[in-house]
Protein backbone atom coordinates (compact mmCIF):
# COMPACT_ATOMS: atom_id res chain seq x y z
CA UNK A 1 0.00 0.00 0.00
CA UNK A 2 1.57 3.64 -1.06
CA UNK A 3 1.24 5.86 1.49
CA UNK A 4 -1.28 8.27 -0.58
CA UNK A 5 -3.40 5.36 -0.22
CA UNK A 6 -2.79 4.95 3.44
CA UNK A 7 -4.26 8.17 3.64
CA UNK A 8 -7.56 7.69 1.73
CA UNK A 9 -7.86 4.77 3.88
CA UNK A 10 -7.16 6.75 7.46
CA UNK A 11 -9.16 9.49 6.02
CA UNK A 12 -12.20 7.45 4.69
CA UNK A 13 -11.89 5.68 8.60
CA UNK A 14 -12.95 9.04 9.93
CA UNK A 15 -15.32 9.73 7.52
CA UNK A 16 -13.48 12.64 6.19
CA UNK A 17 -14.03 14.09 3.09
CA UNK A 18 -10.66 15.28 0.90
CA UNK A 19 -11.52 18.82 1.26
CA UNK A 20 -12.19 18.13 5.26
CA UNK A 21 -8.63 16.66 5.71
CA UNK A 22 -7.21 19.88 3.39
CA UNK A 23 -8.69 22.31 5.64
CA UNK A 24 -7.56 20.45 8.70
CA UNK A 25 -4.07 20.09 6.95
CA UNK A 26 -3.76 23.85 5.74
CA UNK A 27 -3.43 22.45 1.78
CA UNK A 28 -5.43 22.62 -0.60
CA UNK A 29 -7.98 19.62 -1.46
CA UNK A 30 -6.28 18.94 -5.02
CA UNK A 31 -2.64 18.56 -2.90
CA UNK A 32 -4.45 16.32 -1.24
CA UNK A 33 -6.10 14.26 -4.25
CA UNK A 34 -2.62 14.19 -5.91
CA UNK A 35 -1.32 12.59 -2.95
CA UNK A 36 -4.07 10.38 -2.52
CA UNK A 37 -3.58 9.02 -6.16
CA UNK A 38 0.08 8.46 -5.77
CA UNK A 39 0.56 11.73 -8.59
CA UNK A 40 2.82 13.74 -5.92
CA UNK A 41 4.72 12.45 -3.15
CA UNK A 42 4.39 14.49 0.55
CA UNK A 43 7.00 16.22 2.00
CA UNK A 44 7.88 15.12 5.42
CA UNK A 45 5.73 18.21 7.09
CA UNK A 46 3.17 17.25 4.80
CA UNK A 47 3.35 13.73 6.06
CA UNK A 48 3.76 15.15 9.92
CA UNK A 49 0.41 17.57 9.49
CA UNK A 50 -1.70 15.06 8.19
CA UNK A 51 -0.91 12.52 10.54
CA UNK A 52 -1.79 15.09 13.17
CA UNK A 53 -4.91 15.66 12.01
CA UNK A 54 -5.36 11.94 11.30
CA UNK A 55 -4.85 11.17 15.08
CA UNK A 56 -2.10 8.73 13.62
CA UNK A 57 1.93 8.24 14.40
CA UNK A 58 4.21 8.49 11.69
CA UNK A 59 4.64 5.22 12.13
CA UNK A 60 1.55 4.04 10.57
CA UNK A 61 3.16 5.73 6.56
CA UNK A 62 5.82 3.18 7.59
CA UNK A 63 6.66 1.73 4.12
CA UNK A 64 7.80 -1.47 5.75
CA UNK A 65 4.13 -1.76 6.91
Amino acid sequence: MTIGQKIAALREQKGWTRYRLAKEAQTHQATIGRIETGERQPSFDMVHRIAMCLGVSLAEFDAGK
